[in-house]
């Protein structure tokens, strides 16, 4: 007897503790789907318009919508419930004039509305980069996104300016580099994750680590305070002040 595969659901009991569900409510809740995403790091398509975004009221309502071409994650359309979406997610609904990111706040993640100056991008982390044959450097984002550079020859590879940890700003869907910002002191950044998730400030201090993504940090919020985390939890999202709009720091 064959296998039957993975579960299409989990029990709320066993969600993760970001996810803006109600545990007593409902036994069961849909589960992300493999995609850009990490299901840890992820909440499900549906989720994010029943309870985030309050555009549903239920799974059906959901994918009448979906199934009528309405919603657009990263400016493609998006027809499954269980499309796993992730911090710095853009999704919009153009027929109501309603564009949100998906960020980080207390803990949580929520679904912040952005300006109109905002609608055009994202801001896409350096997860890894790897030479490709035909002279190419790969650089792995997140969000599932691989972008090529070419090489003029094999040298050049040691001269990319880009660097693991490093935040590049790009077109929506991912696929145009526009701008680069360096992770160092004095560039402005985002905790995605852990007990200081959603606070954001100027780096100031770096402890490094044997472990490049367990170096210690030290960020400065706007009011004087600062907090610790690893460099491994943090975003950079602007050199000197942040070139999105970010929730009010917890």
């Amino acid at each position: 007897m064959g296998s039957k595969g993975g579960s299409r659901a989990i029990k709320r009991y066993a969600a993760p503790s970001y996810w803006p569900t109600y545990k007593k409510e409902y036994k069961w809740v849909v589960k992300p789907s493999a995609g850009p995403h990490a299901l840890a790091d992820s909440l499900p398509l549906l989720v994010v318009l029943r309870d985030l975004m309050h555009v549903v009221d239920s799974s059906h309502e959901a994918k009448v919508v979906l199934n009528d071409n309405r919603i657009r994650v990263n400016g493609r359309v998006q027809r499954t419930i269980d499309f796993p979406i992730g911090v710095m997610d853009l999704i919009s609904i153009p027929d109501s004039d309603t564009y949100v990111r998906i960020l980080p706040f207390r803990g949580k993640l929520i679904a912040h509305q952005v300006s109109r100056g905002e609608r055009d991008f994202r801001l896409l982390r350096v997860e890894n980069k790897t030479c490709v044959p035909g002279l190419k450097i790969q650089l792995n984002l997140t969000g599932g996104v691989n972008v090529l550079l070419p090489l003029s020859n094999p040298y050049d590879a040691k001269n990319v300016k880009y660097s693991t940890m490093d935040t590049v700003k790009t077109n929506v869907q991912g696929t145009e580099l526009l701008e680069h910002y360096r992770m160092q002191k004095g560039a402005y950044v985002l905790a995605v994750k852990g007990k200081n998730s959603g606070e954001h400030g100027t780096l100031k201090e770096t402890v490094e680590s044997f472990k490049r993504r367990k170096t210690l940090v030290r960020v400065e919020k706007a009011n004087g305070e600062s907090f610790e985390t690893i460099i491994d939890y943090i975003y950079v999202v602007g050199d000197n002040a942040p070139i999105i709009s970010l929730p009010e720091a917890a």
